[in-house]
């Protein structure tokens, strides 16, 4: 019986002499592919083992499967030529590879997608502060933005990562993040498709670190191992 797939060909290993094994994040996460004759071009399979390649494809079998056949949707070349672009992508391939359970839900996949699309006109740092950031609500708890988390006081006056939100004056904790917040607040509820608005990269990177750090739901807090 055959699997059809579609997912982004993350990277390869030598397999023998001509064949290879792939790994590809898929709609349904991670699965590894057996692809024989993978160097050998007139073979017709070397393209599927191409980096940053958006397939559709067929393959046999179960934990590893064997490539039956392939189509290539998109190659993302400029992603492949950059090393910015490589980088932060790899980054949020590498993430995505966490045990937990959720690394299979579609809307995922499709929001990589997105990313990836975006990479040709948006700063490639910015998309993965951006990625971190969307993926709070599943890796790392859903964040408390409209008003207090605590007795929720629509007079916030300041962001603590503690409670994952912000608070009133009343539940100021000292964390004096109220500008990071701010951004966190601006791209969570961003739309990927729309116009990216200037922030402290930098300043807010750690930010969403120390956020992951203390309320991460998938050991994600290793993202400063990463960059």
């Amino acid at each position: 019986m055959e699997n059809n797939y579609l997912g982004i060909v993350v990277s390869s290993i030598d397999h023998k002499e001509k064949n290879q094994i792939v790994s590809v994040f898929t709609q349904e996460g991670y699965k590894s592919i057996y692809v024989r004759n993978a160097k050998e071009y007139n073979k017709g399979n070397m393209g599927f083992c191409m980096p940053f390649t958006l397939v559709k494809f067929a393959s046999k079998g179960n934990d590893m499967q064997t490539l039956v056949s392939y189509e290539i949707i998109e190659s993302y070349n400029y992603i492949k030529d950059d090393y910015f672009k490589s980088l932060y992508a790899y980054a949020i391939l590498f993430l995505l590879k966490t045990p937990h359970e959720v690394r299979y839900d579609r809307r995922i996949f499709d929001f990589l997608i997105k990313i990836f699309n975006r990479m040709k006109d948006v700063d490639s740092k910015k998309l993965y502060s951006l990625f971190l950031t969307k993926m709070t609500i599943i890796f790392g708890g859903k964040p408390h933005l409209n008003d207090c988390v605590i007795c929720n006081n629509k007079m916030i006056y300041d962001f603590s990562i503690k409670h994952g939100g912000f608070v009133c004056k009343t539940h100021y904790s000292y964390d004096n993040e109220y500008l990071n917040g701010t951004v966190f607040k601006r791209l969570y509820e961003l739309d990927i498709d729309g116009e990216f608005f200037e922030f402290d990269n930098d300043k807010y990177f750690e930010f969403i670190k120390n956020y992951y750090q203390k309320l991460s739901l998938a050991n994600l807090y290793q993202i400063n191992k990463l960059l």
